[in-house]
């Protein structure tokens, strides 16, 4: 009985001693994880920060663009009535030229 009992005991003891290093090593490896999910948070802020710049350059780039495009939508529309405002001139002339014409042949 007393092998027994001293059998038991030294399983237990054994058993004890293996989940008292098994628990040390899993506090290690979950140190480790930590480390790594710390490591991994650092990272998406970085990444957060990226973004944020990007969208903010973008935004900078789109209101420029913006502002160049209508001072393109400006310079046409002065082109634009710069040229009717030629061709009006030109009809004006054009239509002058003929009443003088008329009137030199109907005076004739």
């Amino acid at each position: 009985m007393e092998q027994a009992f001293a059998f038991f005991t030294g399983v237990i003891g054994t058993l004890s001693v293996l989940g008292i290093v098994k628990l040390i090593l899993s506090g290690n490896r979950l140190r480790h994880l930590e480390d790594k999910v710390e490591s991994l948070e650092d990272d998406l802020e970085n990444i957060h920060d990226w973004v944020d710049g990007i969208e903010e350059e973008t935004q900078r780039l789109t209101e420029a663009l913006d502002v160049r495009i209508d001072g393109e939508i400006d310079r046409v529309d002065d082109i634009h009535e710069g040229v009717i405002k030629y061709a009006k001139d030109l009809i004006s002339d054009v239509q002058e030229v003929c009443s003088k014409v008329y009137k030199k042949r109907k005076d004739k």
